[in-house]
């Protein structure tokens, strides 16, 4: 190893001739990140099995509340204001999560949601590194006229392919959180996903505050116009 050349194991030490790194996420990973990864994951993604878990608690904690024969006065009185309020929860959180009128990407603009501390954390734990291999984002290319183009990936509309996928697509969703560090290689750009997302709870507030679009053929067209 040649001497001034990086230790960190997160990143290679070296890139091969002709590439350029454009951007890299700084600082090392702390027990903080790994704190905010692990609490941040268990209630996105795991929000998929506690919601409903939860749901079905308060359901059934309704139902035991119902009137009994032997009850006294006092204690239907009790179950009465008891169901009320469990019935009010449970239609609350019916309205929010079926019809989520708080899922817009206003909302997301004004909680500041690409700026939040725990996405740096995210970063830090993929290792997210942006290499350019040939090009540099800008292009002119001659179109069928012959006429040169200029194509700038970071203010041109593109659709770009981030792969891996996986079940849940990290290295996909983190480049499209439009921070500092991957606007520098990426521009501010949207993420495509499958309507499925939309039956996934707060991951689907997540996406829609982002500005998510939905994966359908006149959506991304509308998009891209």
């Amino acid at each position: 190893m040649s001497e001034g050349m990086s230790t960190s194991t997160l990143y290679p030490f070296e890139y091969p001739d002709g590439t350029k790194r454009l951007t890299k996420i700084p600082g090392p990973y702390t027990k903080l990140d790994s704190l905010l990864v692990a609490s941040s994951s268990l209630f996105l993604v795991g929000s998929v099995v506690w919601v409903p878990f939860l749901f079905l608690r308060a359901i059934r904690r309704y139902w035991r509340l119902r009137a009994d024969d032997n009850d006294s006065p006092e204690e239907l009185e009790w179950k009465k204001k008891r169901r009320r309020i469990v019935g009010s929860l449970i239609l609350m959180a019916t309205v929010v999560i079926g019809m989520g009128p708080h899922r817009t990407e206003r909302l997301g603009e004004w909680t500041k949601i690409r700026k939040w501390r725990f996405w740096k954390s995210w970063l830090r734990f993929v290792s997210l590194e942006v290499i350019q291999a040939c090009g540099g984002g800008r292009s002119t290319t001659p179109n069928a006229g012959g006429t040169a183009l200029t194509f700038d990936v970071t203010k041109d509309p593109a659709i770009l392919a981030i792969i891996p996928h996986g079940l849940f697509p990290f290295a996909l969703a983190f480049p499209a959180l439009g921070t500092e560090d991957t606007v520098r290689a990426f521009g501010r750009f949207r993420t495509v996903v499958a309507t499925a997302t939309k039956y996934f709870p707060f991951i689907n507030t997540v996406l829609a505050w982002l500005g998510a679009v939905d994966a359908s053929r006149s959506a991304v067209s509308k998009t891209l116009s």
